[in-house]
């Protein structure tokens, strides 16, 4: 399948109707895997840079979640679903789904944009724009800038007085190359209608308040045809993206105007400490491609150090009780430059979610089909991970584990080696080697336990009629 080809499947597969009728792709025993439930979790894989839809990637996939399924139910047989940690985390990424689910009903629909728009969007995203800025957290802070400003004021001068950055202090809040993609729609849009070295007028974002100014602009390598085509057809997806990520703020900022917040400074203390000890890498554009935005290392470590404070109240919204529990499994899905920011800033963006996922609920989007899979397949691969690191925690390589795997590599085409002169090299293959083997003779003794009938024919007509109707 072409690039151009999967980029229209990733964007749209959700959104195509597929009947009422969910058929079975696989049974395990009297459970079911439904094509609507493979076509959710497959999404993710093919939206990958370098994943290819093709008949062998599907019936592979398949596999791997009959495989997860096997390994999720054993892990509820031991009682492991009764861990207090996943039901946070799996609280937090339901809410999750459920703000996906109201930017679909609610948000989604009121986006519009002309065949100019788009045309200028396709262009733009073959330019890039060497951007510096200055900041503010309030429009009052960037209102007097600008009035500095338009006095004469020295731009790098106001620069090395506002960031405590030293960089960005002594490059006059210097961003570099940017792309297009990588801002926010009226970020992106004011800095790529700028003239060379002029200011703008303020311009609001996630982050605060911005005044951008352009030192230089070029124009990204001439596209290959099959480049070309692709960065046409993204550019549709880019945009509604963007203005979908602009009307959403504009929402929740509407709809926070109408709550009562109440902060308990004591917790606020002890919580933003501990992060600031644990979360110490620098944001980078990476983070925008992760959904989950905290390593497990680092939510582990974050757990860890607040775990005896999990059920204090950290805050409250209109008379509901944020606990720090609840906090920590939320920031999983704050973006990061914003938990990196401060701990003031991340609180704001766990309160406008939460506001915005009691909202869904009231709207009664928890009965969503989508929130409903989306949130069974993430405890499912939260269940099948723990089983799989408790199986392999204990496995060590023994002697005879070495010399079976330096017989089956190197003995033949090494005869000149030994053991002794290998072993260091072999040790960590070795492991490696033994617990895949390991894990699988697990999963063959799990699937020896059930009926397992796999049916990949209702997967492979759906995508190929996808692909037929392009």
């Amino acid at each position: 399948m072409t690039r151009c080809a999967l980029i229209a499947l990733s964007f749209g597969l959700l959104l195509l109707a597929c009947g009422r009728k969910d058929p079975a792709v696989a049974r395990l025993g009297r459970e079911r895997i439904t094509l609507e439930e493979f076509k959710t979790a497959y999404l993710e894989i093919i939206k990958q840079p370098n994943a290819f839809d093709s008949r062998e990637l599907r019936e592979q996939f398949l596999d791997e979640m009959i495989d997860r399924r096997l390994l999720a139910r054993e892990a509820h047989g031991l009682g492991m679903a009764a861990d207090e940690r996943l039901a946070y985390r799996v609280g937090a990424n339901r809410d999750r789904n459920l703000r996906d689910a109201h930017f679909r009903k609610v948000i989604k629909p009121g986006i519009s944009y002309n065949e100019a728009d788009l045309e200028r969007t396709f262009a733009w995203m073959t330019e890039e724009r060497h951007i510096r800025h200055l900041f503010s957290p309030t429009r009052v802070g960037i209102d007097s800038l600008y009035h500095l400003l338009q006095e004469g004021a020295d731009w790098f001068e106001l620069a090395r007085g506002l960031f405590d950055d030293p960089r960005l202090a002594e490059t006059g809040g210097d961003l570099g190359w940017v792309a297009w993609e990588q801002m926010e729609y009226d970020l992106g849009f004011t800095a790529f209608s700028l003239p060379l070295m002029v200011y703008s007028e303020p311009v609001a974002s996630s982050y605060g308040w911005h005044i951008l100014q352009v030192a230089d602009w070029r124009r990204t390598p001439l596209l290959p045809e099959g480049q070309y085509q692709l960065q046409r057809n993204n550019a549709r997806a880019v945009l509604e993206r963007k203005l979908g990520d602009k009307a959403a703020l504009a929402y929740i900022s509407g709809m926070m105007k109408e709550k009562k917040i109440q902060v308990y400074p004591r917790s606020l203390r002890a919580v933003g400490q501990k992060l600031g000890v644990v979360l110490k890498r620098q944001p980078s554009t990476a983070d925008q491609l992760r959904t989950e935005q905290l390593s497990d290392a680092e939510m582990g470590e974050i757990e860890a150090s607040l775990w005896e404070m999990r059920k204090e109240p950290l805050a409250s919204i209109d008379g509901e009780i944020l606990t720090i529990g609840e906090f920590i499994a939320a920031l999983n899905y704050v973006p990061y430059h914003a938990v990196h920011r401060s701990m003031k800033t991340a609180l704001d963006f766990v309160l406008r979610d939460r506001a915005l996922s009691a909202e869904a609920r009231r709207m009664g989007l928890e009965r969503d089909d989508q929130v409903r899979i989306k949130t069974a397949q993430f405890e499912q691969n939260r269940l099948q991970m723990a089983i799989r690191q408790r199986l392999l925690a204990e496995i060590r390589v023994e002697e005879r584990d070495l010399q079976r795997y330096f017989n089956e590599h190197y003995g033949k085409k090494y005869p000149h080696l030994g053991l002794e002169e290998t072993r260091d090299l072999i040790a960590r293959d070795a492991l490696i080697a033994k617990r895949a083997g390991t894990m699988q003779e697990h999963l063959q003794k799990l699937r020896s336990q059930l009926r397992i009938e796999r049916n990949p024919a209702p997967i492979h007509a759906w995508y190929e009629g996808v692909l037929n109707r392009r």
